[in-house]
């Protein structure tokens, strides 16, 4: 599992380098001037590397916050939870983060858009956003309520199991 990971980050560290590096080569990031440099004898960016590998980790870091919502009594830490200080904090820049993605995904990859330079991510995430929207609004809230009625219960109308039964089969 370990050795899985490992690849996996690996594999993720090239992709995300080579982002980092191409966003700085265009002067779009802080310290581009710095990110953008290849290094000549590796024909490699390797601050991109250091740069993308140093962030990944302080945004990995932050999972070791604690509660973000209800439900905090039935929470029971695990082998790797990181305190009720730092989660919180790591759950809210993942959630920024997540938004920061979801925005800079949309934009193309060139300033000069013709039909082939265009990023069609906006058409299509723009109609799911709006098919999800349109079926929460029409059909899954008539079905679907959730009722907090204290902290120690949560009810959930239209759903079979309870999350107490599927905790306690867990």
């Amino acid at each position: 599992m370990a050795i899985c990971q490992f690849i996996m980050g690996a594999s993720i560290l090239v992709a995300i380098s080579r982002s980092i590096w191409a966003f700085s080569r265009d002067n779009g990031s802080p310290f581009s001037f710095r990110i953008k440099k290849v290094n000549h004898k590796l024909s490699v960016p390797v601050n991109a590397v250091i740069f993308g590998a140093i962030s990944a980790i302080i945004i990995g870091l932050l999972v070791l916050i604690g509660s973000l919502t209800f439900g905090r009594s039935k929470f029971r830490p695990g082998k790797f939870y990181l305190g009720k200080i730092l989660s919180p904090l790591v759950r809210w820049i993942s959630v920024l983060f997540g938004a920061y993605i979801v925005i800079i995904s949309q934009f193309p990859a060139e300033k000069a858009v013709d039909k082939d330079t265009m990023n069609y991510t906006v058409i299509v995430s723009g109609f799911a956003w709006v098919a999800s929207l349109t079926y929460c609004m029409v059909y899954a809230r008539k079905i679907y309520h959730i009722d907090v009625e204290d902290d120690s219960e949560m009810v959930i109308e239209g759903v079979e199991e309870s999350y107490m039964d599927i905790d306690s089969k867990l």
